[in-house]
């Protein structure tokens, strides 16, 4: 448990045995107190002889039903957007509402038990004893299935209780009961408990026995007790607190939501030696609040301007990576003005630069800011000025002209990238999990890019150097990634082994995309004997991806049992086992496999849901009615999935729908 979740279970216990705690001291208890109790929760105690048993309700009532409701204010707070979301107020929502309807539950002894108990069997001891004894077992067999020992650890508690509970339940069988509404003084109760315990059958009880059960029933004689009437009412009132949170939760829709942001799949966790140290270093500085930057910069005035610089390109550097451009824009204009007249060698002038190129929306303009930085780029730039320069070529890259000014710059940054991988480290380590430089990253997103565009590049000229010059790319990053020895379980090994099982995948669909499914097939089925079984976390994605590469293998081999089969295999991966994808694309997906198959029921499912989910004119007329397309506006050579979808956008009357009045695109 992280010590932020820590923090919150502590403060939802304390004002969960706080509500419990100011019921009492409203009511008149006496000789109030709380106490947490390590790994069990806590407990609220107080002394009031003469409570009533609506005394008792509202005192059992106070600790469980203001959490529920404040933990279902929070929710539709954020459902409604009155709320923004924070880092804790999902784990706080959760842990309020599982300890407090927990502690509703009908079992003793939590708060809900008691109520039950003194609702009903205070009026049958035996029936009391057999709800104990029911709790026990229920809290005892729930341990048991959730391999809980604290719950276990309670059942045991209650286990060594029963004693006391036999031994009241026969006092209790012997004591006369007041009418109902009626209250004994406390002489009149002792003297009624007392009368019981000198009949024979407890004459061999210790004086510590004997006591126990005076004080047990003592209030309970002394307090008012509730007549037929009241006992319902409070049974309803009971029952209210229980339903009302799903109640309320479902009818303003914020369970749906709260349980989808919630519901991220969990997954077994990976099998890694915890004592190798970790292969990457956070980040010393910290994560800096949008207003603390406002703050800090309004005291730059204060500052000389050497300060001043590093300051004003750290906080547009934050703005930018939260996408507020603005901001971006403007704090990298003012670091400008200060960095303009310092030479071209420094590195926070060439990162001003670069940071001009990424924020200003006008291309031209954008573009002006890159070709500066590259024109001024001295002929003996050291290994920082070098990444500057890269990641400027690769911006430019993205926005250029035409397909082959792309594949130039590309060319160019990824050239810079893979000489500064190759240089020996001259800092702290890598600030990465598998121990490798953010460079040999950037070079692999480099590669497959330039992968793609040799793609496009082979439906306009010499298509077979193409292609195959996109294969080379995508095989340089398989085998760039380093082979750990067998035995080895650190987490740097781990990253590594996933990094080039992704890289294998991403060749086998470029593979499979140029109608080489002979390669494909053998090279997915390599990943696939990788993965662990069962599966854990960092292999999950990788599995999914995977058998989704055999499905659209096995259909462009027009192969419809090896399709249904690894239809079935992925259906029922980790990743959709945990959370079943059910949206549009995947009922795309589903059409063309159904009718593949020849499958027209379920090929009639998936036309109805898309349809239903189509909306006039939103994106994807553009995605899958439209020409096949890139940001660069290069027709693209479509492989087998993308047509699979095509056709299926046309058959099953998607197209037709996008085609009428325009709408919005999703966001």
């Amino acid at each position: 448990m992280s010590w932020r979740s820590a923090l919150v279970l502590l403060v939802v216990i304390g004002s969960h045995e706080g509500g419990h705690w100011l019921a009492m001291r409203t009511l008149g208890y006496r000789n109030l107190s709380v106490l947490f109790i390590p790994g069990l929760g806590g407990v609220a105690l107080g002394h009031k002889p003469s409570a009533s048993t609506w005394n008792k309700l509202a005192v059992y009532l106070a600790g469980p039903v203001p959490g529920l409701l404040l933990a279902m204010g929070l929710m539709g707070a954020l459902a409604k957007g009155w709320l923004a979301p924070s880092a804790w107020v999902p784990d706080f929502v959760l842990m309020c509402l599982i300890i407090n309807y927990l502690n509703l539950l009908p079992v003793h002894p939590l708060d809900g038990g008691r109520v039950v108990e003194s609702l009903l069997f205070v009026r049958w001891p035996v029936l009391r004893f057999v709800f104990v004894l029911a709790g026990m077992v229920a809290l005892g067999a729930l341990g048991w299935l959730l391999h809980d020992a604290i719950t276990l650890a309670l059942a045991g508690l209650l286990a060594m209780g029963l004693p006391y509970h036999w031994r009241l339940m026969r006092v209790d069988r012997q004591v006369p009961r007041p009418a109902a509404g009626q209250a004994l003084t406390e002489a009149e109760a002792a003297t009624r408990v007392f009368t019981a315990l000198q009949q024979p059958q407890f004459a061999r009880w210790s004086f510590a026995q004997r006591l126990g059960a005076v004080r047990a029933l003592l209030p309970e004689l002394q307090g008012t007790r509730l007549g037929l009437l009241g006992t319902l009412a409070g049974l309803a009132l009971y029952l209210a607190c229980l339903a009302l949170p799903a109640a309320a939760l479902w009818a303003t829709g914020a369970g749906p939501l709260f349980m989808a942001a919630r519901s991220a799949p969990q997954y077994l966790p990976d099998v890694v030696d915890e004592k190798s140290p970790p292969t990457y270093s956070a980040s010393a500085s910290g994560f800096v609040t949008p207003e603390e930057w406002t703050r800090r910069l309004e005291k730059t005035d204060t500052l000389p301007e050497s300060q001043r610089l590093p300051l004003y390109v750290e906080a547009a550097d934050d703005a930018l990576e939260l996408e507020d451009t603005q901001a971006a824009l403007d704090r990298y204009q003012q670091a400008w003005a200060l960095a303009e007249p310092l030479p071209a060698s420094n590195p926070l002038r060439a990162r001003t630069l670069l940071g001009l190129l990424q924020a200003t929306e006008d291309p031209q303009e954008s573009r002006a800011w890159g070709l500066r930085l590259l024109a001024e780029m001295p002929a003996d730039a050291d290994a920082s000025l070098r990444l500057w320069q890269a990641r400027a070529e690769s911006s430019l890259a993205h926005s250029a002209a035409s397909l082959n000014e792309s594949i130039e710059r590309m060319q160019r940054a990824l050239a810079l990238w893979e000489a500064a991988d190759a240089a020996p480290p001259a800092g702290p380590p890598a600030a990465t999990r598998s121990g490798l430089s953010p460079s040999f990253y950037s070079a692999a997103t480099a590669r497959s890019v330039l992968s793609r565009w040799r793609m496009q590049q082979a439906g306009e000229g010499d298509a077979q150097e193409a292609k195959q010059e996109a294969q080379r790319l995508l095989q340089r990053n398989v085998d760039a990634w380093p082979t750990p020895a067998e035995g080895d379980r650190s987490r740097g090994a781990l990253a590594a082994r996933v990094g080039r099982a992704d890289a294998q995948l991403d060749l086998a669909w470029l593979l499979l995309d140029q109608g080489a499914t002979d390669r494909a097939v053998p090279l997915t089925q390599q990943v696939l004997a990788q993965v662990p079984a069962p599966v854990t976390a960092s292999w999950v994605h990788l599995q999914d991806r995977a058998l989704e590469t055999l499905v659209w293998s096995a259909m462009a081999r027009q192969d419809p049992a090896s399709l249904r089969s690894h239809w079935q295999a992925w259906l029922q991966s980790a990743r959709n086992a945990a959370s079943p994808r059910r949206d549009a694309l995947w009922q795309l997906d589903r059409w063309a496999v159904m009718q593949r198959l020849g499958d027209a029921r379920q090929a009639q499912e998936a036309r109805a849901d898309i349809l239903r989910r189509a909306k006039p004119g939103a994106y994807w007329a553009m995605r899958w009615c439209g020409p096949p397309a890139s940001a660069l506006q290069v027709p693209e050579v479509p492989g087998v999935r993308e047509l699979a979808r095509r056709e299926a956008a046309q058959a099953t009357g998607l197209c037709e729908r996008m085609a009428e009045p325009a709408g919005n695109p999703p966001n």
